[in-house]
């Protein structure tokens, strides 16, 4: 861990005890992923925990003139921005001195500038600090090791990984701080982990709707088909006497785990999919949580809860109601919206048109705010389903507006794309959005051709497509 880093940590901790001494009335802006909900979560955890006035409100882009000037605009005294700001920084600085509020923006990406503290704007990104923002931390890892500093005496510490393990796009485990950060809670009684096929609800799920529920390690003709599960395990020698139906993975004999392992990676080879390293890796069981065991399905539970914009489900995890089986409803709804999307875009029954090694999904049905198509394009691009460098979804949210999502497939993809975004940003032609904060965007439809020119102008000026 860096100790700059945790230091400063520190420093920004008792200035937000200052913050509360002083009365500050709080409020909390989180991005539209799960990345930010789970930050801001915990954040909502301590705050209630003090009695604090706090409020939490969602932005799809970080617009200071509406958000801070608009006729709604809040008027609360400590302001925290999470999973957003750094790009705006400045732009933040200058309004600030109008304002005269005191900001903590904590980001890990869109690193503008290394100062921490102007105009009463106090920047909290690991990137100053020389750390990886893209891939070693996350927001909930960092407000994890923000909160290490207070006495709280709920622990929902486990949320710290559900950024991280919603970021992995290239479906790697968890290293750097985040890795620390899971080193530290296995060792507090947290969270377990084990080497096995990394496949969503391992814990909780009988194996068959475990196998069709496999997005992180797509199963073709398998994954989205709970009757193809079955035929799947009806081909494993597995012996099993209550029957397929209430088979779990915990009750498999070692030989027929490597069976089974066996056939999940022959099922993805014969289909050209990624290889035998991207379906072994850590899976990760909640130790403390009474109803929520696998943390992977919390990750989609989060994702559900964007999706559906059931906020309030987050009560669940500060102990205000017991919302477990509206969250598991949530969970199974998300999957099946998950796996129709998905398999149209695979059997091509959407628009898709390519231009210069370039993808462009065009998605028109309804599907509620769109933010499921992050999701969506991470599973397309870690999977390796999609074999072009650069990939692109647009999603019809009104007569005149698309959101959209870029993806690029080089080696150091997120910083790539946020350099995409920014440069698409400052030419005007995009707003950033925060429900993917690497390669997300809200766009006029009518820029699209202007979007498509200087799309191919930023991947040529950055050595991407040459």
């Amino acid at each position: 861990m860096n100790p700059r880093f945790l230091s400063y940590l520190e420093e920004v901790y008792n200035n937000i005890v200052k913050d509360i001494e002083n009365n500050n009335r709080f409020l909390i802006l989180s991005s539209n992923n799960p990345d930010s909900l789970s930050a801001a979560t915990q954040l909502l955890n301590f705050f209630y925990e003090y009695n604090i006035d706090t409020h939490l409100t969602f932005i799809d882009n970080l617009n200071i003139k509406e958000v801070f000037f608009g006729e709604d605009s809040y008027e609360y005294e400590s302001i925290i921005i999470l999973d957003t700001g750094s790009l705006y920084i400045d732009e933040l600085r200058k309004a600030n001195k109008e304002l005269k509020r005191r900001f903590y923006v904590f980001d890990h990406h869109f690193l503008i500038n290394k100062d921490i503290n102007l105009e009463n704007v106090i920047q909290i990104n690991p990137m100053i600090f020389n750390m990886d923002g893209y891939n070693e931390i996350s927001t909930s890892s960092i407000i994890y090791l923000l909160l290490k500093n207070a006495s709280i005496e709920r622990d929902i510490s486990y949320l710290s990984l559900i950024g991280p393990l919603s970021e992995l796009q290239e479906n790697s485990d968890l290293y750097g701080s985040n890795k620390e950060i899971l080193e530290e809670l296995k060792n507090n009684g947290k969270i377990n982990y084990m080497k096995g096929p990394k496949l969503t609800s391992i814990y909780t799920k009988p194996l068959y709707k475990v196998l069709s529920a496999s997005f992180d390690v797509f199963l073709p003709n398998i994954t989205g088909s709970e009757e193809k599960s079955l035929e799947f395990l009806k081909k494993i020698n597995i012996k099993n006497k209550r029957g397929l139906l209430d088979l779990y993975y915990k009750d498999l004999e070692e030989s027929e785990i490597k069976n089974l392992i066996s056939d999940i990676i022959s099922i993805r080879i014969k289909s050209n999919i990624g290889n035998a390293e991207n379906v072994i890796g850590n899976v990760y069981e909640i130790l403390e949580e009474k109803n929520f065991k696998d943390l992977r399905e919390l990750v989609y539970i989060f994702y559900g809860i964007i999706y559906e914009g059931e906020t309030k489900n987050l009560l669940y995890f500060l102990g205000k109601e017991d919302l477990n089986e509206d969250l598991k409803k949530l969970y199974d709804k998300y999957i099946r919206t998950l796996s129709s999307v998905f398999y149209n875009i695979l059997e091509n029954k959407f628009e898709i048109n390519e231009d210069n090694n370039i993808l462009i999904i065009k998605i028109k049905s309804s599907l509620n705010n769109g933010y499921i198509i992050s999701h969506i394009a991470s599973l397309l691009h870690s999977q390796g389903l999609i074999n072009k460098k650069v990939f692109v979804i647009l999603y019809d949210i009104s007569d005149n507006l698309y959101r959209g999502v870029l993806r690029i497939s080089t080696k150091n993809n997120k910083k790539d794309a946020n350099s995409i975004i920014k440069y698409l940003y400052e030419k005007n032609v995009i707003m950033p959005s925060t429900f993917d904060n690497f390669g997300g965007f809200i766009m006029e439809k009518s820029k699209y051709e202007e979007f498509i020119k200087n799309l191919k102008i930023a991947l040529k000026q950055f050595e991407i497509i040459i």
